[in-house]
């Protein structure tokens, strides 16, 4: 099950149940739900740890990230409250965000930076968005439109419906996915049976980024929050995910599947030390990448005043979905986003820091129901 069909799974949970034979269903999907993402955690604790971890409320990667067994439990926002109640903060309107062609194609009647969509994949066609072609098998129309030397990528326009993101790209001897050569047949085979997936450009990122893990693309995650009291939003937390060998050609950080995960002081854009858990399941704090050997700790984000405030601008025309984890990519020209979650993944920053000593971070959630301790 994909994060993002565990995250449909919970969605139903947010609504009181119609009947006690639905409240049974609805339950026992979360229940195996619960135990897939825990035996997909890749942390090996005693029983007595994990029985601890699940009647607060976390999985064991999130135990073990947060160090529960030292840091007062109530800090953080915990994987139940995330999981069960986080969605109904911008209910019904998680799709706004959720979605990326609604969201890139918002974004982009505001004037902010999105990745460029070349086609709607689905059922082995390619269709584009500006209504000026017909519809084009995937492999002729990647064979007309992605030249030697370039890169698109391919992923799931929605939640649910994708068995994740792929690179593509062409040289000279042919085609590759996520950096490894694929004859057209195979790559057809791929492709075809795909249901709506977006085709967008490739955005190279800035020289920083590229430094300290060149093969993927290392990507910032930004929370964005409202103030109940000034009723603007603000940001919350930031970290910069890094890929590894490990991870594969994406940077994904939670459950233990490789990636990297370094706090961006709010201030300044320097990063700190970085987080992962290693494949034993255990804590580590690397200063530099375990890959490259390049520094993390005490790197600047270029552009990061240019980001901050692209972020809120973008946060102060999305009141009816007040609290969102926008990806973005760094590039040479400045902040591009990606995508928005809703929810989001919150272990990313909470490695780092506890969401909840924020006053503020801890009002919001309690005033839409996410905490009720």
């Amino acid at each position: 099950m994909t994060t993002a069909d565990t995250y449909r799974t919970y969605r139903i949970t947010a609504r009181p149940p119609h009947s006690p034979v639905r409240a049974a269903i609805t339950w026992a999907l979360t229940a195996v739900a619960l135990a897939r993402r825990e035996r997909r955690g890749h942390c090996s604790k005693p029983l007595r740890q994990h029985l601890r971890s699940w009647r607060l409320g976390f999985f064991g990667p999130s135990y073990t990230l947060y160090e529960l067994e030292t840091h007062d439990p109530r800090d953080y926002l915990s994987d139940y409250e995330v999981l069960l109640r986080f969605p109904a903060v911008n209910d019904p309107f998680n799709p706004n965000v959720r979605n990326k062609l609604a969201l890139s194609r918002a974004l982009s009647l505001y004037g902010f930076r999105t990745p460029d969509v070349h086609g709607l994949l689905d059922r082995g066609l390619v269709r584009t968005l500006d209504g000026t072609a017909a519809a084009a098998p995937v492999m002729e129309w990647l064979e007309r439109r992605l030249g030697i030397g370039e890169r698109f990528v391919v992923k799931p326009a929605a939640e649910g419906q994708g068995r994740g993101i792929m690179f593509v790209s062409r040289e000279p001897s042919g085609f590759s996915v996520n950096g490894v050569t694929a004859p057209r047949a195979v790559l057809a085979g791929l492709l075809e049976p795909l249901r709506a997936y977006l085709v967008t450009e490739f955005i190279q990122q800035a020289p920083y980024a590229a430094a300290i893990y060149p093969d993927a693309a290392n990507t910032v995650r930004v929370l964005t929050v409202w103030d109940l009291e000034t009723s603007r939003p603000f940001i919350a937390a930031a970290a910069h995910r890094f890929g590894t060998a490990r991870g594969g050609p994406t940077d994904n950080f939670h459950s233990g599947w490789g990636g990297l995960s370094a706090a961006i002081d709010l201030e300044t854009g320097v990063l700190g030390p970085a987080a992962m858990l290693s494949p034993e399941g255990r804590l580590v704090r690397p200063d530099r990448h375990p890959d490259t050997g390049a520094p993390i700790a005490g790197v600047r984000v270029e552009r990061w005043r240019e980001t901050v405030d692209t972020l809120l601008a973008i946060a102060a025309r999305f009141p009816d979905t007040p609290s969102v984890g926008w990806d973005l990519v760094i590039a040479r020209d400045g902040p591009c986003i990606l995508e928005g979650n809703s929810p989001p993944q919150v272990a990313v920053w909470q490695v780092h820091r506890p969401l909840l000593t924020d006053p503020r971070v801890r009002s919001f959630y309690t005033a839409h129901g996410v905490i009720r301790r």
